[in-house]
């Protein structure tokens, strides 16, 4: 968690970030044994981070703090590029966007939070090609 300082109309805001591998674990479950293995350990642990942001954001609201989920999918970090050819294809194929997200993506998408989302709370934000959609 981290306490993003913002001068502008209230005194700071809590962001959440963490990569949301599977929010519906059966679609990286039938990629490969090490991302079944990723996706089991993660989901869990990620849907707390996801309640837990929501918990926050209806306390803190009263203190002028907001609090929201980034829930990036699959961005073109070490830990993809890593992935053998044949993973990252099977990957592919089930992002309707057909492509990994780009660091950059997920950076802009922070500083308008930061920036111009005063009014945004409690949200849980899918950054992710459309593969997981609410």
């Amino acid at each position: 968690m981290t306490a993003v300082p913002l001068r502008r109309n209230r005194d700071f805001m809590l962001l959440q970030a963490g990569q949301l591998l599977s929010n519906a674990g059966t679609q990286s479950t039938s990629i490969a044994y090490p991302l079944l293995v990723l996706a089991l350990t993660g989901s869990a642990a990620k849907a707390g981070i996801v309640g837990f942001s929501k918990s926050a954001a209806q306390e803190l609201a009263r203190f002028n703090i907001t609090v929201n989920a980034l829930c990036p999918g699959f961005i073109e970090t070490e830990m993809v590029t890593n992935l053998t050819e044949d993973v990252q294809k099977a990957l592919l194929a089930k992002i309707p966007l057909g492509r990994f997200g780009k660091p950059e993506e997920v950076a802009r998408i922070t500083r308008f939070l930061v920036t111009e989302g005063e009014y945004i709370t409690g949200a849980q934000i899918n950054i992710n090609g459309g593969m997981y959609m609410q």
